[in-house]
């Protein structure tokens, strides 16, 4: 798709104003996890920083040629990922070997899934928002934003935690995603 990228970026170009043909762009996807760690969701973070990281150096790469990048970075909304959270934690637990099932304790496990029950109820935005996020980032006539930020919880309270110390900011997001769950039953008090 580049060639093709490249292509329409030349037209656009040589336009000189006659016709309006808007500059080509990539919209990336990826999560408000690949900008600030969620507990309990490691792998699933670690891609998305990945995902962000390749849209900054993408958007570095092609802006020469006239290619705009933005990455879409939503907060929690209402996708299949966390629809299918709460019968997956179910389905792990249930391949758990009868020692690791011990060391974890039911209470832990049943906490586990009342936190991703929470996400899907109390804490997930409608997705429509970030289809609609998409599309404008897609097909405004105005140069979209490099990173596009969807969901008022990303926007005005875990964008700001990112200014914070590490250790603070973790901290905040530990207790909010953990705050009613039950450490493992094999774990040192602290």
């Amino acid at each position: 798709f580049l060639p093709f990228l490249k292509q329409t970026a030349t037209a656009a170009l040589n336009n000189e104003g006659t016709v309006a043909i808007p500059p080509p762009r990539l919209v990336v996807v990826s999560s408000m996890s690949g900008k600030l760690p969620v507990p309990l969701l490691a792998s699933y973070s670690a891609s998305k920083h990945a995902v962000a990281a390749y849209a900054s150096c993408l958007r570095m790469e092609l802006a020469v040629f006239g290619i705009s990048v933005t990455t879409v970075f939503p907060s929690f909304h209402l996708t299949p990922l966390l629809t299918a959270c709460s019968p997956e934690v179910e389905r792990v637990w249930g391949n758990l070997s009868d020692e690791k099932r011990a060391e974890y304790g039911t209470a832990c496990m049943v906490s586990v899934k009342k936190a991703a029950a929470q996400f899907m109820t109390d804490w997930a935005w409608d997705a429509q928002r970030v289809t609609d996020a998409l599309v404008q980032a897609a097909s405004s006539a105005a140069s979209p934003p490099s990173e596009l930020i969807v969901g008022a919880d990303a926007r005005y309270g875990l964008q700001l935690l990112r200014y914070l110390p590490p250790a603070l900011s973790e901290g905040i997001v530990y207790k909010w995603i953990t705050w009613s769950m039950v450490p493992p039953a094999g774990a040192p008090a602290c």
